[in-house]
Parts: structure tokens; C-alpha cells; sequence
């Protein structure tokens, strides 16, 4: 019976939250805001090789199809990109973050290009998803997924194989960031910073698949949630300036024992329902909140409101959570319960899984 993290769950909403902040800060002007928000990216990554090795490991080496496998990602996942691509033009298109005003056509263009996940933006010298940079980890995801299927139809990877690639993924690491100087500059902006974040990814998604297969996570300490909880919004909200050096011992080392220790916490009856709401939102939340930050940002300044960057922080990250929650509650979930759409996603998969 497939286990259910609960505190890990509440884990991914605070770093989706985070996010946010980050985004929010940096694109409004404030001074303070989670400086290393943009860490939450690879805690997700682990995050999902964990629960993928828990639910997936026995049921493909049982003889699942690489298409019901698809199928299943895709009716978690694609739901929300589709909503994402539809509302992301319309909110660049009113000059989100005070950019100069886009032609129609290119907006058309990328837009296309989002429903399909598809990096376009790199074909015009611009980042990898114009519209709404946070897919390029989406993208990456059905990547790191695809990978995983494979190699484990083909057999589980041995303790020391899997050591060895995460090695050479963490050397990889260490030499990416030292020259880009931070993990933000790694993933969408450049068809080379694109490239480098495949590493990211597989390094962090490799990291959890070894959590839950050959680490006795069970037997770590159980520590509890409140601190834990605490240590995450410290590591994705540590002030002062970003340097490599930070971003390399938390990608490496931080984010792995986090998913590692949180594995380990004890589900509460008082806070579990928190955790499983929290989980629930950060998926919409994620992949909503810049569409919905430019949209209210280009409506402050329309109004006249002028640069006012805490009212429209705490404005644009309500709005990001509320959206994200109507979202996820008339949209996301009957979609995916629905028998008429997961028929229609059941045919589609095998075609549109990357």
C-alpha cells in the first residue's frame, strides 16, 4: 500500500510559498524577500524522485507500460500547464513588470509554444518559456520522469551505480554554479543555462530516488515538525547576498536531508489536514503565481497606483494563493475525477509525454 507523506506535503507548500516571495520580491523591488526562494525548485526535484521510487519502483518492475505511466503523470500534471498557457499571454500581454509591450504575433507564438511545453523562447534569443519562466522546470520534469521509467523497466540501479551518478552530478554541479555565480542563473534564461538545468534536475530528482530506495530514512532521527519547518524557511529565506558557494551545499546536501528527515516526521492529528491543504495548493500554486504577479502588477500601474512594491507584493501573493485555490478546486481536481477527461488524457498520453 502506497505510504502518504503528510509533513512532506506541507513542506512543498511552504517552498512553494516561497517561490512567491522570491518572485514577488524580486519583481516588485523589495528589499527583503526570500533571497534563496528560488532553492525551493530543487527541493521539489528531490521531492519528486522520493514519491515517485515509493508509488512507481514495485508497480513498473511488475510490468506497468511506459503509457499508463504517462498517462498517469500527465493527468497529475498537465491540467495546470494548460491553465497556465491560457492565462500567461493575457498577463504579459498587459506589460507584466514594466517589459516593453510585446508583439501580438510573438505572443501568439509563444503561447503555442506553453500549451506544448516547449522551450520557443530560445529560438528569439530570449528565456525558455517567455510567457511564464517557471515551466522550464516542468518541462524538465517530464524528463526526469521519462529517465526514470526507463531505467527502472530495465532494473533498479545498483547502491554504488547510483552513488556514482550522483557524483558526477554533484562535481557537475559545483562547476555550473561556480560559473554562473548562483542557481538562479541556472535553467532558463540561455540555451546554456537550459542545458545546465537538466543537471540540476537529475542530480536533485536522482538524489530522491536514492532516499527512498537505499537510504534508511526510517532510522534517521524524528525530529520535530516545527523544527524542520523552521530550518526550510531559513535555508529558502536566508538574507544576504546570493552566492555559489550557499546554493552549492544546499543543493547538494540541504535539500536531500530535508526530504530525508521529513520522510521520517510523524503524520499529527492536529496539523495533518494543514500539511495535505498546503500540498494540494503548491502544484497551482507553482505554476500560477507569475501569470497572476505580472497581472497585478500591470494593474496597479494602470490604475495609477504607481511603485508602491510592499502593497503589491502582499497584494500579488494573495491574489497568486486565492487563484491557486479556485484553481485547484474548480478546475484541477473535477478535471482530473472526471471520467470524461482522463479518457481523453488516457488517449493522448502515449503521444505527448516527453
Amino acid at each position: 500500500m502506497r505510504q502518504r507523506f503528510v509533513f512532506l506535503d506541507g513542506l512543498r507548500g511552504l517552498a512553494a510559498l516561497a517561490v512567491v516571495g522570491y518572485h514577488a520580491g524580486f519583481g516588485f523591488g523589495l528589499k527583503l524577500y526570500p533571497a534563496h526562494g528560488y532553492l525551493a525548485v530543487d527541493f521539489f526535484f528531490c521531492l519528486s524522485g522520493f514519491v515517485l521510487s515509493q508509488a512507481y519502483d514495485s508497480r513498473i518492475a511488475a510490468g506497468m507500460s511506459f503509457r499508463h505511466f504517462a498517462g498517469a503523470r500527465l493527468r497529475r500534471l498537465y491540467p495546470m500547464i494548460f491553465a497556465a498557457a491560457f492565462l500567461a499571454p493575457m498577463a504579459y500581454y498587459l506589460g507584466g513588470f514594466g517589459g516593453p509591450h510585446p508583439a501580438f504575433g510573438q505572443v501568439a507564438a509563444f503561447t503555442a509554444a506553453g500549451f506544448l511545453l516547449l522551450p520557443a523562447g530560445l529560438l528569439f534569443h530570449q528565456p525558455a518559456f517567455v510567457l511564464n519562466g517557471p515551466l522550464w522546470s516542468l518541462f524538465f520534469e517530464f524528463f526526469a520522469n521519462a529517465v526514470y521509467f526507463v531505467q527502472t523497466q530495465r532494473g533498479k540501479l545498483s547502491r554504488a551505480l547510483l552513488l556514482a551518478v550522483l557524483t558526477c552530478g554533484a562535481a557537475a554541479l559545483v562547476l555550473l554554479i561556480g560559473q554562473a555565480g548562483t542557481a538562479a542563473a541556472i535553467g532558463f534564461a540561455s540555451p546554456g543555462a537550459f542545458a545546465a538545468g537538466a543537471v540540476r534536475v537529475l542530480y536533485s530528482f536522482s538524489a530522491g530516488v536514492f532516499i527512498h530506495r537505499f537510504l534508511p530514512y526510517q532510522k534517521l532521527w524524528r525530529l520535530p515538525a516545527w523544527l524542520l519547518t523552521a530550518v526550510l524557511v531559513l535555508e529558502l529565506s536566508c538574507a544576504g547576498a546570493q552566492t555559489a558557494r550557499y546554493d552549492m551545499v544546499a543543493i547538494l546536501v540541504m535539500m536531500p536531508a530535508m526530504v530525508a528527515l521529513g520522510a521520517n516526521v510523524a503524520e499529527s492529528p492536529r496539523y495533518s489536514g494543514l500539511w495535505r491543504f498546503a500540498g494540494a495548493l503548491s502544484y497551482p500554486l507553482y505554476v500560477l503565481q507569475e501569470p497572476v504577479l505580472r497581472a497585478v502588477f500591470a494593474l496597479f500601474h494602470a490604475a495609477g497606483l504607481g511603485a508602491q512594491p510592499v502593497l503589491e507584493a502582499m497584494t500579488g501573493t494573495a491574489a497568486s494563493v486565492l487563484a491557486a485555490y479556485a484553481a485547484l478546486v474548480c478546475y484541477d481536481e473535477p478535471l482530473r475525477k472526471g471520467k470524461k477527461a482522463v479518457a481523453f488524457l488516457k488517449k493522448s498520453s502515449a503521444k505527448n509525454f516527453y
